[in-house]
């Protein structure tokens, strides 16, 4: 189970939370450097045999998918020098062009001229020469980086899909058992080393010279991690009731800001309390990587428990974005931690494993306990949702006695909705899924069944977070320019625009920043198939190879795409219908006859 591209991608949900609220907007910063950026002045280490020299200890072939994540990282880096390289050294040689331009042209053979003028023009075409050798070695050093990196991406696609595929002995039989009963001694003997690596390092940092300030650095650490996160999200709840607008967006923001904090905050307890065991402590080169690493996913747990806090909202039933009974959000709320926890165990447990260079039948039992870990707790969130219908009809109606009016937005939420077909439908899909992996499992299809039970927790949080995300790009539309704000009243009297200009204009605004969030979200979501799209078509582009029949060729790929673009047409179609009827239309000075054909006629 990968979860180490998640956190990256939890850091890309992060960002586009932080980039999206005003209340955190100067805190947040871009998560990608730019390739190649000529404001930066280059050291004088950086030269094209430097780069290159650089570029060709970058093996062409690697086993180990870790290492191909480093090197593919390493050669994107030579990439960006190389190009900085190249337009530092455009300007100067621009000059020298226009310097050897006002010289002119030298003379035909026989023809006098000044010595100065002959010495001049030699020297400066000597030294315009050198430097377009220069750009042009660069450039070819830039494009043999990315050719090197594209082949190490192609690797890493193959040995993803073999390992994916791969099938192995049944935890059923006794073959499974014998096999990590034979590579136990060897492994035992790995962890009891590596073990000793991480007790000598907690030892040496707790028993130290700075031991009691270390000690008193990590309760504070954690303090801050439970009890700062709760301070801030009370803090943000009395700030949104005075100083958050009103109206839906209120709410909205109020979750985006607790999310956006709850990671913050666990981020930099994890950080504070790292970096002080780290410094205090003499640890091992596998204690650190580890040490690294579960710092890095700290922010992954931030952002799966604010989240669950922010959307669940059991203690400010009021506030709730989703459209959810107490009871259920009472049943729900232990759930963001459980994951939290489940996750964090099964991602420990593969990174002790891939630190440590474990036995395959290690990794394998691995992957098995995760996999039915993962499977079980699915399920268990799938029971706790089938309540009776009674308590999914409508919202309680009995409200704390002592809730203060503070805490109350102005616009409450509407009964709740009986629950649509297509809950039902992707209920009985997700139990399906659970089956299988239970059947991939006991068939030996283990490192397949690990990949779907943790690519099905992972997009529960990635749809939980676009659910977030789709609500404040409405809510923040309808705020800016609903001609029922209080920003779209003074343009109504400032600019004399028309209500139903400024209500359409809000609606086509909503739309465009749901589409532009549903691409980043796809890209979050498919973050263990690549997280780039060029992987992504890469890998599609490689399902099966061509069969001829006649003169016919069959390409699986081809099939495959062309059926995907007929299902996703229709559910566009039927999206974009639904949004004319019920959101863009209505804002609209159309009558209802004609705004039926309108949608007849799209169809």
């Amino acid at each position: 189970m990968t979860f180490l591209p998640r956190w990256l991608a939890a850091g890309l949900l992060a960002a586009l939370l932080a980039a999206a609220s005003p209340v955190w907007a100067q805190s947040s910063t871009a998560a990608a450097t730019p390739a190649a950026d000529s404001s930066t002045p280059l050291g004088p280490e950086v030269t094209v045999p430097a780069l290159r020299a650089r570029l060709d200890k970058i093996p062409e072939t690697v086993e180990r998918n870790e290492d191909i994540t480093a090197f593919v990282a390493e050669a994107q880096d030579i990439v960006g020098l190389a190009q900085r390289f190249v337009a530092s050294r455009e300007g100067p040689l621009a000059d020298l062009n226009a310097r050897l331009g006002e010289l002119g042209a030298a003379p035909p053979k026989g023809t006098a001229e000044d010595p100065d003028i002959t010495r001049q023009r030699a020297a400066l075409e000597k030294e315009r020469n050198a430097l377009d050798a220069d750009i042009r070695l660069a450039r070819l050093v830039s494009v043999d980086a990315q050719q090197r990196a594209s082949d190490l991406r192609s690797q890493r696609r193959a040995l993803f899909e073999a390992r994916l595929l791969e099938r192995t002995h049944s935890p059923l039989g006794g073959a499974f058992w014998r096999s990590v009963a034979a590579a136990w001694p060897a492994d035992s003997d790995r962890l009891r080393a590596f073990a000793t690596e991480v007790r000598t390092g907690g030892s040496t940092a707790l028993r130290g010279a700075h031991g009691g300030m270390v000690g008193v650095v990590l309760v504070c650490a954690l303090l801050l991690a439970f009890v700062g996160t709760w301070a801030a999200e009370h803090a943000l709840t009395q700030l949104a009731s005075r100083v958050f607008p009103k109206g839906r967006l209120r709410r909205s923001l109020l979750a985006l800001s607790t999310v956006v904090a709850t990671v913050l905050i666990v981020g930099l307890a994890a950080q504070w309390a790292w970096q002080t065991l780290q410094e205090a402590g003499e640890w091992g080169p596998l204690a650190l990587r580890l040490g690294d690493a579960v710092a890095r996913f700290a922010l992954f747990v931030g952002f799966v428990i604010g989240l669950g806090r922010a959307l669940l909202a059991q203690r400010r039933p009021t506030w709730r974005l989703p459209p959810m009974a107490d009871g259920m959000a009472a049943r729900m709320a232990f759930f963001p931690w459980l994951i939290a926890g489940v996750s964090t165990l099964s991602w420990l447990t593969t990174q002790v494993n891939t630190i440590m260079d474990a036995s395959l039948a290690a990794t394998v039992l691995t992957h098995a306990a995760s996999a039915l870990t993962l499977t079980a707790l699915t399920a268990i969130m799938v029971m706790r949702l089938r309540l009776p219908e009674a308590e999914l009809g409508t919202a309680d109606a009995a409200k704390p006695a002592d809730a203060k009016p503070a805490e109350t937005p102005a616009d409450a939420p509407a009964p709740l909705p009986e629950r649509p077909l297509w809950v039902g439908l992707l209920t009985g899909g997700v139990a399906a899924v659970l089956i299988a992996i239970c059947v991939l499992v006991a068939v030996g299809y283990v490192s397949l069944a690990s990949f779907i039970a943790s690519q099905l927790i992972w997009t529960g949080v990635v749809a939980a977070a676009a659910y977030l995300l789709f609500k404040f790009a409405d809510d923040l539309a309808m705020a800016l320019l609903s001609s029922r704000s209080n920003v779209g009243q003074r343009l109504q009297k400032s600019l004399n625009v028309a209500p139903t200009t400024l209500d359409q204009a809000a609606v086509v605004l909503s739309a465009v920043s749901r589409v532009t969030l549903f691409f980043y979200l796809v890209i979050a979501l498919l973050a263990p198939l690549g997280t780039t799209p060029d992987e992504l078509f890469d890998r599609s582009g490689q399902v099966g190879n061509s069969l001829k029949v006649g003169q016919f060729e069959l390409v699986p790929g081809a099939l495959l795409g062309a059926l995907g673009v007929l299902v996703i047409g229709f559910i566009a179609l039927r999206l974009v219908k639904h949004w004319l009827d019920n959101s863009y239309l209505p804002s609209t000075t159309l009558e209802p006859g004609m705004r039926s054909s309108l949608t007849t006629l799209l169809g």
